[in-house]
């Protein structure tokens, strides 16, 4: 089976979109067939004349309504906005490319710098990776002088990064994909005094909501 790696950004990402194309390249078809997709949260009229991809680019106008799309770039700031579209995006991905068994999404400002076998290995026995943002405790705050951040901040951020998560076809996931597509039309604001980071403080339910998630530390 072979497995999709995406990335969801706006044309003024589209420079590091393709660094982390040329890193999986690079890396990630050791061990598995990939491909990677760009799912690109502005318009594709915006787009410089002559431009041209070595990779699939789908606009968020292929998986969301008009409407939808009015009402959220209403709403949202352009980062809101990505985070708002990421769920209904990994739901199209796993609609268009129907021979394939996973998914793993990732920001456009990471990169890879050694084949993804890991990733595949991990996912085998798992619906769903999630990686923390720490993985244990911090210094005591009294006795290193330390003030900020401490383990209450990322109460704010969430626990888990949705810079990085991978999910393998399943009934579960699919679950998974519609609850967060319901949350993150509404709350997907940076709004902290709410209890809100964008699409990623939803995150922190999946371990208990959802069935075969691992927690990722290394």
């Amino acid at each position: 089976m072979s497995a999709i790696i995406a990335t969801i950004c706006t044309i003024r990402q589209l420079p590091q979109a393709f660094a982390l194309g040329a890193s999986i390249t690079q890396h990630a078809s050791k061990g598995r067939n990939s491909s990677f997709v760009i799912g690109l949260a502005d318009k594709l009229e915006h787009l410089p004349g002559g431009f041209s991809s070595d990779y699939t680019i789908v606009p968020v106008s292929d998986f969301l309504t008009s409407d939808e799309l009015d009402k959220l770039s209403a709403q949202y700031t352009p980062t809101e906005f990505a985070g708002a579209c990421k769920p209904a995006f990994l739901q199209d991905v796993f609609r268009r490319y129907p021979d394939t068994d996973s998914v793993v999404y990732v920001d456009p400002s990471i990169a890879f710098f050694s084949e993804l076998t890991p990733i595949w290995e991990r996912l085998s026995k798992a619906t769903i990776l999630l990686t923390p943002y720490i993985t244990g405790s911090l210094p005591n705050i009294g006795n290193t002088g330390q003030t900020w951040p401490d383990e209450k901040f990322f109460q704010n951020l969430g626990l888990y990064s949705a810079d990085f998560l991978a999910l393998r076809r399943s009934a579960e996931t699919d679950k998974m994909l519609n609850w967060w597509q319901d949350r993150v039309q509404e709350r997907a604001f940076v709004n902290f005094c709410e209890g809100l980071c964008t699409d990623q403080r939803w995150l922190m339910h999946v371990p208990i909501f959802f069935q075969d998630v691992a927690i990722v530390k290394e």
